[in-house]
């Protein structure tokens, strides 16, 4: 049931400032398919497998990230053995 409520504003006294509300003081059963146990299992799931995804993504990145400063860090280790070669034949 809705009930008519005016704005309480000392400077706004127009009545055309009225917002309607449900029963109850703040409209009683709000988001009434959010409070369903299938729904929030629902829900649940969703933002789990979200979470997976998008930690898997992450993974693969730090991985391939890792992967690519391996291959710089050998050819690093490679270039720094041939200096130490170098320096041992003068």
């Amino acid at each position: 049931m809705l009930r008519l409520q005016r704005c309480v504003n000392p400077r706004i006294l127009s009545p055309r400032f009225i917002r309607f509300y449900a029963s109850g003081q703040f409209g009683g059963s709000e988001g009434a398919t959010a409070g369903t146990k299938d729904f929030g299992e629902k829900e649940r799931a969703i933002e789990n497998h979200w979470a997976r995804v998008h930690d898997e993504e992450k993974l693969r990145a730090i991985h391939d990230a890792l992967e690519k400063q391996k291959k710089l860090t050998d050819a690093m280790k490679k270039e720094v053995d041939e200096l130490k070669k170098a320096v041992e034949k003068q």
